[in-house]
C-alpha cells in the first residue's frame, strides 16, 4: 500500500548497497505500475548487468585470478550489448543532473508551503519514469540488435513509441525548468500524467495497429508530427496554454498535408479537447466527428475510444444531450472489446461516464463509477 500510495522511502544509501542496485529497487518499487519492469525476465536482467558490471570493476582493480572468469564472461556480454550502447544519453537535456537543477530552482522560487513535498513527488515520478524509459529502450534495442528475437519493424515501432514519451517527458521538464505558478501548481498532476510506457512493449497490439504511410519520406513526415502533438499536449497538461490553438491548428494542417488519415484524426482529437477545455462545445463537436471519420475509416481503433470519450463530455455535460452521450458511451466500450481491452482507455470512459451521471443527477451511478 505504501509502494501504490508513492510513501516508499528511497533505497538506503550506505556503502554496502551499490548505486546500481538502489537503481534498480527504486524502478521496483515505482508507484506508477507502468515504471516498473516490464516482466520478470526484464527484472533479471537489470540484476545480471548491475552484477557483471560490478565484477568486472573487481577484476580490473584487484587483478584476482578467482574473478576472471566472471570479468571474461562480463566482457564478452558487453560486446554483444555494444550496438546498443549509449541509451543513456536519451536524458541529456531531457532529466539529467543541469535540468534537474533548473526545475529544483524554480519550485524554491515559488516559495510555497506546498512546494518543496511537491518537488520531492515530482522528482521521484520523474526518475523513475526516466530509468524506466532508458531501460524499456535498451530491452527495445537488444531483442533486435543482440538477442535476434525481434524484427527491425518492430524495434522501430516501439523506439518510435518510446521516442514520443521521451518528447513528453522533455516538455514537461522544460516547463518544469521554466516555471511559474500554474506549472507548480500542477506539477505533480502532470508527473504522474506522463503517458504508459507498457504499450510501447506490446509488439504485437503496435504491429497490428494501423498500417504505416507507404511512402518512407511521408512515414518521417508523420512521426515528426506526431512528436509536436506530443509536445504541444505536453504544455498544456503543464500549463503552458498561450498561443496553443495556433499551435494545435498549425500542426492539424501539416498533419492533413500528408495524407495520412490517422495522423489527421490524432490532430482533431487534440484540437477538440482544447475547444472542449475552452468551452466551446458547438466547435469541439465538429472537430471531433471529423477525426471520428478518419479514425473509423483507418482502423483506428484507440484514437476512436479517446474521440468518443471527449464526445461524451461534450454531449453529457456541456450541451446536455444524455441520450447522444449514452450512445457514444456503448460505440467505445464496443470498440475497447475489439480492442481486447486497455485499462488506460477504460479509465478514460469510466471517468466520462462519471462525469455525465453527475449532470444526470444519479449521484450513487456517478460515485460507484469514480471508484472504479
Amino acid at each position: 500500500s505504501k509502494i501504490i500510495a508513492g510513501e516508499v522511502d528511497e533505497p538506503p544509501s550506505h556503502r554496502g548497497v551499490p548505486r546500481w542496485l538502489r537503481a534498480v529497487l527504486r524502478r521496483g518499487m515505482a508507484p506508477n505500475p507502468s515504471l516498473r519492469f516490464a516482466s520478470m525476465a526484464a527484472l533479471l536482467v537489470a540484476l545480471t548487468r548491475g552484477r557483471e558490471a560490478r565484477a568486472r570493476h573487481l577484476a580490473i582493480g584487484a587483478g584476482l585470478v578467482g574473478l576472471a572468469a566472471v570479468g571474461g564472461l562480463a566482457m564478452r556480454y558487453g560486446a554483444q550489448a555494444e550496438p546498443c550502447g549509449g541509451i543513456e544519453a536519451v536524458l541529456d537535456g531531457v532529466w539529467d543532473a543541469a535540468r534537474k537543477q533548473e526545475a529544483a530552482a524554480s519550485f524554491e522560487r515559488e516559495g510555497k508551503t506546498y512546494t518543496a513535498a511537491s518537488w520531492r513527488a515530482v522528482e521521484r515520478e520523474l526518475d523513475a519514469y526516466a530509468d524506466g524509459l532508458v531501460a524499456m529502450r535498451r530491452e527495445a534495442c537488444e531483442a533486435t540488435r543482440v538477442a535476434g528475437t525481434q524484427s527491425d519493424e518492430a524495434l522501430g515501432r516501439r523506439m518510435a513509441c518510446l521516442d514520443r514519451r521521451g518528447q513528453r517527458l522533455s516538455t514537461l521538464t522544460g516547463a518544469l525548468a521554466e516555471g511559474g505558478t500554474a506549472t507548480i501548481l500542477r506539477a505533480v498532476e502532470a508527473a504522474h500524467g506522463l503517458p504508459d510506457l507498457a504499450p510501447c512493449a506490446d509488439v504485437e497490439r503496435l504491429l497490428g495497429g494501423v498500417a504505416l504511410a507507404e511512402d518512407p519520406a511521408v512515414r518521417a513526415a508523420v512521426e515528426e508530427i506526431r512528436i509536436e502533438l506530443d509536445r504541444i499536449e505536453g504544455l498544456g497538461v503543464a500549463g503552458k496554454i498561450e498561443g496553443m490553438e495556433a499551435s494545435v491548428t498549425a500542426a492539424l494542417e501539416r498533419a492533413r498535408a500528408t495524407g495520412y488519415r490517422p495522423l489527421v484524426a490524432e490532430a482533431l482529437l487534440l484540437r477538440g479537447r482544447l475547444l472542449a477545455n475552452l468551452s466551446r462545445p458547438d466547435e469541439a463537436s465538429v472537430a471531433l466527428l471529423e477525426g471520428l471519420d478518419h479514425a473509423e475509416a483507418t482502423g483506428h481503433d484507440p484514437i476512436i475510444v479517446e474521440l468518443v470519450a471527449v464526445l461524451v463530455r461534450i454531449e453529457g455535460g456541456a450541451l446536455g444531450h444524455f441520450d447522444v452521450a449514452d450512445l457514444y458511451l456503448r460505440r467505445g466500450h464496443a470498440v475497447l472489446e475489439r480492442l481486447g481491452g486497455d485499462k488506460h482507455l477504460e479509465l478514460r470512459l469510466v471517468d466520462e461516464e462519471g462525469g455525465l451521471r453527475t449532470s444526470q443527477d444519479r449521484d450513487d451511478d456517478a460515485v460507484a463509477l469514480m471508484r472504479r
